[in-house]
């Protein structure tokens, strides 16, 4: 996701604590969906490119 599209997002999940709270409650924790979150995450916190 990209920082310009979180404007469309509800006021409850504009922070990625937030959003990530919010995947905890409606995927299992098996879903294909959680890697990629977790990679995603992990390089915009240190400041990588290329997400």
């Amino acid at each position: 996701m990209r920082i310009s599209d979180m404007s469309a997002f509800p006021e409850n999940l504009k922070t990625q604590t937030q959003i990530h709270q919010e995947l905890q409650k409606v995927l299992p924790g098996h879903d294909p969906f959680w890697p990629r979150w977790i990679v995603t995450s992990e390089k915009r916190n240190s400041g990588l490119s290329g997400v």
